[in-house]
């Protein structure tokens, strides 16, 4: 964010020492977060989960989401010759993509597909210091296997609307992802405390809205536990 302004007062080797200050910090939670880094194009840095070593989508978006998080974090502690802070945006998004090697001059790791074009309008259309993800990376986030993570709809700050318009695709719902933190094992479903696992007969198969499917499935090895359990004292 304020890149062009911030170059426009510097030498270019100042530039060059402070981009590779940040991104070498950057390269560190790549690694950490076992990542690829794609590429560098100026002040835009390009990480990608899930390939070239695969994994599932959440596990994919979880790294990423936790990447960014920790970037944030990071860039809030660093400082141009110590005097001048900067700030940066992040945009996430998730989908199918190609990549590879094209061309034969000064050949590179590149990758292609909508998903490259989306994640980049996200991080365009995204906020100084504030992560932005589309809602697909959400519903993957969501489902994420070890990470709870906070998230809110994105609205208009005066009307309310939801969503932004992002160039080429029209109005998207988006999601701030504001922080994380371990996910519970905890099965709420047979909190009684909390609420009652869903009951569900067999003439019940058309009103299903609201249920959850595995919960009820959970609940119905349940109850043929039990039923086994009855048979046996019978015997």
């Amino acid at each position: 964010v304020g890149f062009t302004t911030m170059a426009g007062e510097m030498t270019p080797l100042g530039v060059m020492r402070m981009l590779n200050q940040l991104y070498t910090e950057f390269d560190k939670l790549v690694e950490k977060h076992d990542l690829y880094k794609v590429e560098t194009i100026g002040d835009a840095y390009m990480v990608l989960g899930g390939a070239p070593n695969k994994c599932s989508g959440p596990r994919g978006a979880e790294k990423i989401a936790l990447f960014a998080l920790d970037a944030i974090e990071c860039v809030k502690n660093f400082k141009v010759d110590n005097t001048q802070q900067i700030f940066i945006r992040v945009g996430l998004g998730s989908g199918p993509v190609v990549a590879g090697v094209v061309g034969t001059a000064m050949p590179r790791y590149c990758l292609f597909g909508d998903t490259v074009n989306l994640a980049s309008r996200m991080e365009s259309t995204s906020r100084k210091m504030r992560i932005q993800c589309s809602t697909v990376t959400h519903r993957l986030l969501r489902d994420a296997p070890s990470t709870e993570f906070m998230m809110k709809e994105r609205r208009h700050e005066k009307t309310g609307e939801l969503g932004v318009d992002v160039k080429g695709k029209g109005r998207q719902y988006t999601y701030w992802i504001e922080g994380s933190g371990p996910r519970s094992l905890r099965n709420d479903a047979f909190d009684d405390d909390i609420k009652s696992p869903p009951t569900c007969t067999t003439g019940d198969i058309d009103n299903l809205d609201g249920v959850d499917l595995n919960e009820l499935a959970l609940r119905d090895i349940d109850l043929l536990a039990d039923d086994n359990d009855e048979d046996e004292l019978h015997n």
